[in-house]
Formats: C-alpha cells, structure tokens, sequence
C-alpha cells in the first residue's frame, strides 16, 4: 500500500501561499513525519511554474495539475461562515471532493487500496504520522476514512485521509449545483455544519474515527492557550487569521513558531 500525502495550492481563496508553502510542509514531512518507505508527496495545484518550484522538485514532491472548479458550482449568497459577509463566491473548498472519484485517483497515479493523506498547507508537522496512520496498516478491521476532529464540523478539512476505492458517495452523491445551498439551509432530517468540503464530508460520511489531542492532533485557534511545550503535537491545524510564521503564534506559542520558521525557505 502506497501513502499518498496530498497537498493543495490553488489560486482560489487563498491566493497568499506559494510553492514555498509546500516545500515547508514537504520539510516537515521528511524530518518529522516518519513516513512509510512507500510514500510519494504530491501537490496539485493550478498554479503557473515559478522558480520556487526547484525548491519542492529537489524535495522530491511530486507537482501534478488540478482539475478545474467544479462544473455548475453554485455557492451562492448566505455564507458558509456565519462571520464572513454574504458575498457570491465565497470561500470554498468543495473542489477537494473529487479526489474521492475513483477515476481521478486513478489519473492520479493512485491504486485501490492506496492510502490518501489530504493537508492544509497552514500547519505544522511535528510528530511522527505513524501514530496517526497506524489503524490503516495495523487494524485488523482497518478504516475507510479517519480525520481531524471538528468543532463546529465533526470532520475538520485541514487533515483527513482514507483508503483509494472507499467513500464514493462523497463524490457520487454531491451535486455542485445544488448541495451547497442544502448545507447551508438543511432540508428535514440533515444536520447543520459549518464548512464546505468539511460540512459535505461530516454530513454524507456520518459518525467516522477521528483524530485529536490523544493523537497529538490540535487546533491551534482552539487550544493555543492551553498548551504547552510538553505537550505532545504531531500535527497542528492553523485555520483561521492566525498562521504558524504569525506574530501571534510566536506570542503564545513561540516553541511552534520557532518550528515553523526553522522549516522556511524564503
């Protein structure tokens, strides 16, 4: 079984991270994430090639084209996110949920029963990934699918990862054109969450193992005040205004702020 760590950059939403991103993350990966000995690191972007990208190449990351917004996407006005302003085109991450179709691993270069690893690239990885994918290839029963765990989505996007072939329905039942807006204001019998790929995710995929601070899995909105340097972190989401390289980080938490700026290259 192959791991396939996915990283995603895009033009999009989040137009301030650049190839430097994913040679931070690629980093981090090969020193901290003790990473299975079949293992290929793969960023799909749509993103023109810039003179970064021999910095991710020499990491041996694999840079792949992503597949364009999907067709028919109506997100449109009532926000995703009870704080950002009602806006056509708000910010969306719906376009991951096709690498759940078994023709896009497929184009992918990804095999039934491979192992996909989707992240953010506004994290941190400081621990070893075995902890977290030890289920996929010690279970006797091993699971379709295991993430982050949520707040106000059970799934949190930032981390998940599932075995290639499993979870079809998160891409064969999700309509762009009409599913957003069935997020948004649920029909009878749907639950609420807040998100986009994350809230199609909690709400097709239901109750799922997730990872948390047991596994060394945090937040850092979430828990920035109450950890501490002792505690354990294999990896840490940074979704949200603060960012690991931010002053803020630095200020609460300098130890990954410190790690954070050890693994980038400017």
């Amino acid at each position: 079984m192959t791991l396939h760590c996915i990283l995603w950059l895009w033009k999009g939403w989040r137009p301030v991270y650049d190839r430097r991103d994913v040679a931070y993350i690629a980093r981090q990966l090969l020193t901290h994430g003790d990473l299975p000995q079949r293992t290929r690191i793969v960023c799909l972007t749509d993103r023109p090639t810039d003179w970064h990208r021999r910095a991710v190449t020499s990491l041996g990351v694999l840079e792949l084209p992503l597949w364009g917004e999907l067709p028919g996407l109506r997100v449109g006005h009532a926000p995703a996110y009870p704080w950002l302003p009602q806006r056509q085109g708000q910010p969306n991450c719906y376009r991951r949920l096709r690498i759940f179709d078994p023709a896009t691993q497929a184009s992918l270069g990804i095999a039934p029963g491979d192992l996909i690893l989707s992240m953010d690239l506004d994290s941190v990885v400081m621990g070893s990934l075995s902890v977290l994918l030890a289920p996929f290839y010690d279970g006797v029963s091993p699971p379709d699918f295991m993430a982050m765990g949520g707040r106000v989505s059970p799934i949190h996007g930032s981390l998940f990862a599932f075995r290639a072939g499993t979870c079809r329905q998160v891409w064969d039942q999700f309509d762009p054109a009409t599913t957003p807006a069935k997020l948004r204001h649920p029909p009878p019998g749907w639950p609420r969450y807040v998100g986009s790929d994350q809230a199609w995710l909690s709400t097709v995929l239901g109750k799922v193992p997730l990872w948390g601070t047991n596994e060394g899995v945090w937040s850092w909105s979430r828990h920035h005040t109450k950890l501490r340097p002792s505690d354990p972190v294999t990896y840490m989401s940074f979704a949200g205004a603060s960012k690991p390289r931010g002053a803020l980080c630095a200020m609460h938490t300098p130890w990954i702020h410190a790690h954070a700026m050890k693994h980038w290259e400017d």
